[in-house]
C-alpha cells in the first residue's frame, strides 16, 4: 500500500471516517467521493427521522407491500438475521401492539423482483446501528470494488476493514473502553472482519461509545444490568454481525457471550467497576493491559 488517505464527516447521526488505500492523490479524492455519497444514500433510504425514506414508509405500511430500494432489501435481511442469530436479543423492530412479538420482522416478506417488501402490521423497524454496520460492511466492499487495495469504513461504534492495511497488512483498531480509552484497552490488529463496541447510555459517572443499546422488550436505552456490564466490544466476520452481539451480550449477559464465542466472535465486556473479562481468542491477539481469561 503506497497511500492512505482519510476522510471524517457526519453521517447517520454520527461520526463516519473512511480510510482507503491508494496510488494516487486523485484516486484518493473519488474513492472517498464514492465512500461519501453511497453513506448519504444508504442513510436516506434506511433513516427513521425522514418521512421519505424506505423505513419510513414500511413503518406507515400497516402490512401493505412498499416498494423499496434494493439496498433496503440487504438491511431487512441483516435486520432478521441479527433476531433470529441472537435469539431476540438485538432486536432491530418493536412492535406497536401489546398483543405483537417483535419477532413479527422474521415474517417479512421480500420480493426483490417486484422490489416490494411487505412486514407484518404493528411492526415497526428501527434499524439503528445494524444499519450503521451493514453500511459499512457495504461500503468496505464498494470501495475494493472499484479500486482501492484497502479500506476501513467507522459509523459510530460500528467499523469495518478489509484488504491490504497499513500495519504489515492489517489495521489496527483502538478499542473503546469506557475507563481510560485506547490508553487502557489497548489495540487490536485485524485484517478483514468487523468491529463494534456498543454501551450503557452515558453518564456523567461512565463516558460510553457511540452505539447506545436498547432492551427490546421495552424499546428504551438500557439501564445497568444486574452483571454489571457497561460495555462490549465484539469482533466477528462483519460489521453488522460483529454489532448484533455487542448489543445482545449486554441484553442477554453471559448467554449471548458464550453463543458469541461459539460463532467465532472475539468479546471483551467492562463492568461498571471497570473489570474486563475476555474470550480466549480475545487474550490471544490483545495488544495492553492485561485481561481475564474466561
Amino acid at each position: 500500500m503506497s497511500k492512505v488517505v482519510e476522510r471524517t464527516f457526519r453521517a447517520m447521526g454520527c461520526e463516519a471516517v473512511v480510510v482507503v488505500g491508494v496510488d494516487d492523490d486523485e484516486s484518493a479524492m473519488a474513492l472517498l467521493d464514492v465512500a461519501e455519497r453511497r453513506i448519504a444514500h444508504l442513510e436516506r433510504c434506511w433513516t427513521r427521522f425522514d418521512e421519505m425514506s424506505d423505513i419510513s414508509a414500511i413503518n406507515r405500511s400497516e402490512g401493505r407491500p412498499v416498494m423499496v430500494d434494493p439496498s433496503t432489501f440487504d438491511l431487512l435481511r441483516a435486520m432478521m438475521s441479527a433476531s433470529a442469530l441472537t435469539n431476540g436479543a438485538c432486536q432491530p423492530a418493536y412492535a406497536s401492539s401489546p398483543n405483537l412479538e417483535p419477532s413479527a420482522l422474521l415474517s417479512t416478506r421480500l420480493d426483490e423482483e417486484r422490489g416490494l417488501v411487505r412486514v407484518e402490521a404493528g411492526v415497526r423497524l428501527d434499524p439503528g446501528s445494524i444499519g450503521k454496520g451493514l453500511a459499512a460492511d457495504m461500503v468496505v466492499d464498494r470501495l475494493l470494488q472499484s479500486g482501492a487495495s484497502g479500506a476501513l469504513v467507522s459509523i459510530g461504534g460500528d467499523l469495518r476493514v478489509a484488504g491490504i492495511g497499513p500495519h504489515h497488512g492489517f489495521w489496527s483498531i483502538g478499542v473503546t473502553d469506557p475507563f481510560g480509552g485506547c490508553e487502557r484497552s489497548g489495540r487490536i490488529l485485524v485484517q478483514d472482519g468487523g468491529v463494534s463496541t456498543s454501551g450503557l447510555a452515558v453518564t456523567e459517572e461512565i463516558g460510553g461509545p457511540q452505539n447506545v443499546s436498547v432492551d427490546p422488550k421495552l424499546g428504551l436505552p438500557l439501564g445497568e444490568r444486574s452483571d454489571g456490564l457497561v460495555s462490549v466490544t465484539v469482533v466477528a466476520g462483519s460489521a453488522a454481525e460483529a454489532e448484533a452481539w455487542s448489543t445482545a451480550i449486554l441484553v442477554d449477559g453471559n448467554t449471548a457471550f458464550e453463543a458469541s464465542i461459539r460463532r467465532g466472535c472475539l468479546v471483551r465486556a467492562v463492568d461498571s467497576d471497570g473489570n474486563v473479562m475476555a474470550s480466549d481468542q480475545w487474550t490471544q491477539i490483545f495488544q495492553g493491559s492485561e485481561v481475564a481469561r474466561v
